[in-house]
């Protein structure tokens, strides 16, 4: 659908920052409704998880979303990806207590329903990115949890599903 676009590979990166329908009236509504959920939700998620974690769970998650998108024919555009990201990790996070997991699946639900009603065309970027929340808080957390291992493993893992995904989205 777009030829070229997967080996443009700094788009995997910047576009968190990019919006390309921001003349359009669904465009600016995206737009706004990501800034108000960045503005009510990235502050607290970051002091919860520190930088190293928050800016990994979110660019995982970006690149992972980006990647879905373009396997499914789309371009990425936008901070859906990383802001279904930070929600996959603060589920994961908040699992066990049952109050805050349903106020997250009720966000989760409610923004999934604003998408669908704006069109639904990004749906493979916010669902790649909450796996990719979810999938990196998860292995986060299990290797917090092992004595014996290796800081990093976790961080090498998450770096190479990524690269996986964003490679065979390069090549199809």
């Amino acid at each position: 659908a777009y030829p070229g676009a997967g080996w443009q590979l700094w788009r995997f990166l910047t576009f968190p920052f990019a919006y390309y329908a921001a003349f359009s009236l669904s465009g600016i509504l995206l737009f706004a409704i990501s800034i108000f959920f960045w503005m009510l939700f990235a502050p607290s998620v970051e002091r919860n998880f520190g930088r190293t974690r928050f800016l990994t769970v979110f660019f995982a998650a970006s690149v992972f979303g980006a990647s879905a998108q373009l396997i499914f024919g789309g371009l990425a555009s936008g901070l859906g990806a990383g802001l279904f990201g930070l929600l996959g990790s603060y589920a994961v996070l908040m699992w066990s207590y049952p109050p805050a997991r349903m106020q997250i699946l009720v966000v989760i639900a409610i923004n999934l329903v604003i998408n669908l009603a704006l069109g639904g065309g990004s749906l493979p970027l916010i669902f790649g990115g909450l796996l990719a929340g979810a999938g990196s808080t998860y292995l986060l957390q299990f290797y917090d949890d092992r004595a014996r291992s290796n800081p990093s493993t976790p961080y090498v893992i998450i770096a190479a599903g990524v690269i996986a995904l964003a490679t065979v989205a390069v090549v199809v």
